[in-house]
Parts: C-alpha cells; sequence; structure tokens
C-alpha cells in the first residue's frame, strides 16, 4: 500500500468551501491554521490534511479515528494501536499544490513550485558531484529543472528521516534517467513526478510502485465524498 496524492487549493480562497473544510478539522490542526497569518498558507495547511484524509481513505484508514504526534525533529507521525496496523505518512505543499504521502512503510515526500534557482544555495546545501550535475548542463533552464529534481529528492530523504535540513550533508542524490536516481543511500528508493510548473520526489524503503493521483477539492466537496 503506497500512494501519493496532491491538490491545488486555490478553492479554499471560496469563503464557503473554506468554512466547510475547516469544519471538518481535528482542533489541532485548526489551530495550526489559525496561527498563520497569510490566507495562502492557510489554504495549504487546510488543504494538505484533506488530501492525507483521502490518502488515508484509500488505504483503508479513517483519519478521525488516528491519534498524531510529532518528533523532536518535528516530523508528524500516526500513534499506532496495533502492530499490524503501522501506517506512514508525509505531507508538503508549495506554491498552491498540497500533497500527502502514504505508506505501510516509512517515508518522505517534497514538493517544490519550478523557477529560478539561487547557486549559493547549491554551494552550501549540495555535495560536488551534485553541482556538477547541475551546472554541466548548458543552460539555465536545463540547470533549474535539475536543481529541483536534486532538491526535492535530498528534502523527501530528510523528511523520511526527520532529521531536517541538517541531513542535507548525508545525501548525495543524483537524478540520472526519468525516475532512476544514483545515490549513496542503500535500501532509500526514490520516485519522481512533475505536475504543471511542480517538481515532487518522494522516498521510501518501499520497492511497491506508488499509484500517483490529483484530488479535485471542488469535486470532492460536491460529490460529498469526504464526510461533509
Amino acid at each position: 500500500m503506497f500512494n501519493i496524492m496532491y491538490a491545488d487549493v486555490s478553492p479554499l480562497n471560496n469563503e464557503t468551501i473554506y468554512a466547510a473544510a475547516y469544519d471538518i478539522l481535528p482542533p489541532f490542526r485548526q489551530k495550526k491554521a489559525d496561527s498563520l497569518r497569510h490566507r495562502k498558507d492557510k489554504n495549504l495547511s487546510i488543504g494538505a490534511w484533506l488530501v492525507l484524509k483521502i490518502a488515508l481513505g484509500k488505504a483503508g484508514f479513517d483519519i478521525d479515528e488516528l491519534e498524531f504526534d510529532v518528533q523532536k525533529g518535528g516530523k508528524p507521525y500516526i500513534i499506532n494501536k496495533e502492530e499490524r496496523d503501522k501506517i506512514y505518512f508525509s505531507l508538503s505543499h508549495s506554491g498552491n499544490i498540497a500533497l500527502a504521502a502514504v505508506s505501510d512503510c516509512t517515508v518522505g515526500a517534497d514538493i517544490e513550485e519550478s523557477g529560478s534557482f539561487n547557486p549559493d544555495i547549491c554551494r552550501r546545501f549540495f555535495k560536488k558531484a551534485e553541482r556538477d550535475a547541475i551546472f554541466s548542463l548548458l543552460d539555465e533552464e536545463r540547470q533549474g529543472n535539475m536543481f529541483f529534481r536534486i532538491w526535492t529528492l535530498k528534502e523527501s530523504y530528510v523528511k523520511m528521516t526527520g532529521r531536517g535540513i541538517s541531513g542535507f550533508s548525508e545525501c548525495e542524490i543524483i537524478p540520472d534517467k526519468p525516475k532512476q536516481t544514483k545515490t549513496n543511500l542503500p535500501g532509500c528508493i526514490f520516485n519522481e513526478y512533475e505536475a504543471i510548473g511542480y517538481r515532487i520526489g518522494v522516498c521510501s524503503l518501499s520497492d511497491e510502485a506508488p499509484s500517483f493521483e490529483k484530488v479535485n477539492i471542488i469535486k470532492l466537496f460536491a460529490e460529498n465524498a469526504i464526510g461533509l
């Protein structure tokens, strides 16, 4: 069981849809949304929970029956009542897209809106082979594409491990052909995806091929598909 889902959260700019989505959040997620200053950030936080709800439902779990906690490094996880019911997830958002990955193995996922990149970030966080993979390319567009491929894959690794940005220094990840990655991390399996204007990287210990699906928030509400 391994599924990845994402959604454009722009519909949450509609006050009626926002209020309906907010009302189905657990209190701790409502508090998180309330703590955010900008509406865009609120939408992303709420949208991520909606997508997680759908992804967990597809895996056979009711999100309202699960208990959540946060590790020391900030990685959220589910407190399992039964060993056989272990379930792992990872949330990410960027731009107007929220994403959730759900698996029965530990997992990390990252999404980044594509665009220009700062070479200083490469020098600070990337290993030499990773920098060479970027700057050996001849034009800025291809360099930017390679940068975001590497960045999302490295982020997915540190999110899987819960180590945060400090974990960047221990991993070397160089995308080769599509969905093929050279890495110094035995046992880690990487998957790459694209949405229009976005790069997505997923790292897990599962060799199962994950499903990848876009969620339509308006359709979900219209069809009463998320328990409203």
